[in-house]
């Protein structure tokens, strides 16, 4: 398949690195503060999504649970949460606030999620890979609890690692564009779904990534596509993954939201350890919109 890179490489022009993220300043979300105090909250998260591919946001302390989401994508205009089909197999009727904590889990159908119920590390990835290239938009991510020592949040920059790959190697870069090259199969709850899409396209003018590499993703060389060409741009993303402007690591704070670009960073963590007494403990939410400043409803 031929894929055309006029559109790759003009989307690719000034994408953002980390260079100037204010890592130690999480915008305050007070909902007590007003209504010009919360549009200056919403426009500025929405300015540090639009420019880094994510905000932290900081709420008052004491304000944690699963609940404590819901005003916060309604304010950003992100919709109801989406929750992938996988997970309403077999009659499920799975939460739309799903709760990552390998502590409280224990005795939950996500005990056994590779990442829902585990302390280990989770490698690189884009959430809802099952999913069209680009459907998940947003991920939103509560620290209620912190672990004992690591479960540090991993942040990688996808889609300004790939546009450095567009302009030092175009065949690599088109080889990560062709459909079928990135496949992803499922493995919770009975399911044997499997997509295989691009790990990078164009998509409503943006330039989205759906780059994973954990245990259920793997690299297919597609019809027509040098074996050469697609392993040269894998592990060229792999070693930007070493360059600080281009991958953080960052520990949340109890009460603090990450406002991830879910289509243009890839995430992960670091393995941890519990606390006994107080497990770590995030809640998630996945959007199919970006924040937006508007005020006005959600249609």
């Amino acid at each position: 398949m031929t894929i055309d890179s006029s559109d790759l490489l003009k989307k690719a022009e000034n994408v953002p690195t980390f260079d100037d993220v204010p890592w130690d300043f999480p915008v305050a979300w007070d909902p007590g503060g007003g209504e010009s105090d919360g549009r200056a909250a919403v426009r500025e998260v929405v300015h540090r999504y639009q420019r880094h591919g994510f905000a932290i946001v900081q709420l008052p302390r004491g304000t944690t649970g699963e609940h404590s989401l819901a005003p916060i994508a309604e304010a950003l205009r992100l919709g109801a949460p989406f929750v992938p089909p996988l997970y309403r197999l077999n009659g499920n009727t799975p939460p739309v606030v799903s709760r990552i904590s390998a502590g409280l889990n224990v005795s939950t159908p996500d005990a056994t999620h590779p990442s829902f119920g585990r302390t280990s590390g989770q490698r690189l990835h884009t959430d809802g890979t099952l999913q069209d290239i680009g459907e998940i938009r947003t991920t939103l991510l509560l620290c209620q609890s912190v672990s004992r020592t690591g479960g540090d949040t991993r942040l990688f920059n996808a889609t300004a690692a790939y546009a450095g790959l567009l302009a030092t190697d175009l065949p690599a870069a088109l080889a990560l564009a062709t459909p079928g090259c990135l496949v992803r199969r499922a493995t919770v709850n009975g399911s044997d779904d499997f997509n295989a899409g691009p790990a990078f396209a164009v998509v409503d003018d943006q330039l989205v990534t759906r780059y994973s590499l954990t245990d259920t993703d793997r690299w297919e060389v597609p019809d027509g596509i040098s074996a050469d060409d697609l392993w040269r741009g894998t592990a060229y993303l792999e070693k930007c993954a070493e360059d600080p402007t281009l991958y953080r690591e960052l520990r949340m704070a109890p009460a603090q939201v990450l406002v991830l670009a879910n289509a243009r960073l890839a995430h992960g963590r670091t393995a941890y350890t519990d606390d006994p007494r107080q497990p770590r403990c995030m809640f998630r939410t996945l959007h199919e919109r970006e924040p937006s400043p508007e005020l006005t409803p959600c249609p």
